[in-house]
């Protein structure tokens, strides 16, 4: 193999999506991606194009700012320009629960792998209360 071979990419396929896509993030397995639209919506797929679920846009003018899985599970972390943070289950297609700040949200990321089945029930408790 020479060097241009070892270094060189391949094309694995590619779809037209009918939207502009602003953010992209690959869950940690590399089977789920998960994309922020030009309209604000959150598109999350499998690997073979798959559509799983949706999530709708908050609104005019809010942007996708931030995608984040958590670390071995099907949790995505999304941050809006609104100062919206929502954490996703991709696998039971529902938002867990909603932080509100007072500035744009630039990142979301997770520190450490949480077992979400153990937090499920407390994520849902601060929703309610906020």
């Amino acid at each position: 193999m020479n060097m241009a071979q070892a270094n060189s990419m391949k094309q694995m396929g590619s779809r037209m999506l009918g939207c502009a896509v602003e953010r992209m993030q690959w869950s940690n397995k590399m089977d789920l991606i998960a994309y922020g639209t030009d309209r604000g919506e959150v598109i999350i797929q499998r690997l073979n194009w798959q559509k799983i679920v949706t999530f709708p846009s908050l609104g005019e003018d809010i942007a996708v700012r931030s995608l984040s899985w958590q670390l071995d599970e099907t949790v995505l972390a999304v941050g809006y320009s609104n100062g919206r943070v929502a954490l996703l289950d991709a696998e039971r297609e529902d938002q867990i629960s909603v932080l509100n700040f007072e500035d744009e949200i630039k990142r979301v990321y997770f520190s450490k792998s949480i077992k979400t089945s153990d937090y499920r029930s407390t994520y849902r408790n601060r929703t309610e209360v906020c």
